[in-house]
Parts: C-alpha cells; structure tokens; sequence
C-alpha cells in the first residue's frame, strides 16, 4: 500500500519537483527524494517539501518525531 500526502504547512524545498517519495526500507534522507533515490523518513520530507507538494509515501513502519500536519487522498 502506498500512501500519497500532500503536506500543507510551511517548509522548503530545493528540488523543484512537485513530487517526492519517501521508503523506510529502501530510502536515505541523504537522497534527492525522488522514485530511483527515495527519502527514508516522514520526518525529512516534512522538513523538505513545500506546500502543494505529493509525497509519496511507501508502505512500511515510519517513526515519527514531529507534530506535522498533513492532508491526503486516496487513489
């Protein structure tokens, strides 16, 4: 199961994409966020994304450390 969330609080992002993906098992925060080099945290996407931005979010077990506020939809 994938999750897609579209964060919609105030944070940056230096990618331009509008799309990024984070997998807990396969991802590292050092990555560009992107299908081939995915994130490995909530957290990091949540530090990295700007408004409007998809997130793409792998199934798996995700700790997160933050209060973050996010919408989403299913597909």
């Amino acid at each position: 199961m994938i999750f897609l969330l579209t964060f919609t609080g105030t944070a940056s992002a230096s990618n331009s994409t509008s799309n990024f993906y984070v997998d807990v098992n396969h991802g590292n925060d050092q990555s560009a966020g992107s299908l081939t080099y995915p994130w490995k945290s909530i957290n990091h996407a949540a530090l990295k994304v700007k408004p409007g931005n998809t997130v793409h979010i792998s199934s798996g077990n995700y700790l997160i450390r933050q209060n973050i506020h996010i919408t989403y939809k299913w597909n």
